[in-house]
């Protein structure tokens, strides 16, 4: 299996199963700030893993920006210009 789809998967379980034990770790908690620390946290991780993957393994994933000649603007300026929208 891809390395792609496990780590999917493995989001896809975790996002499923964090909001459940946070209120049950929380007690009662308005839902919007219960919302804002889940939010919190996972940026504060994902801050965790890049400064781990610069500074520890130095290595940076390049950012891919999407081409100027993108096929979808190009079709679109092609159907509005033959039909008319």
């Amino acid at each position: 299996m891809y390395q792609g789809v496990i780590y999917a998967l493995l989001a896809a379980a975790l996002f499923g199963a964090s909001t459940p034990l946070a209120k049950e770790l929380l007690g009662e908690m308005h839902p919007i700030a219960l919302a804002g620390l889940l939010y919190a946290g996972s940026g504060a991780g994902l801050v965790i893993v890049q400064l781990l993957r610069v500074f520890i393994v130095r290595k940076v994933a390049p950012v891919l920006w999407p081409s100027n000649r993108s096929t979808h603007t190009s079709d679109a300026r092609c159907a509005s210009s033959r039909w008319q929208i």
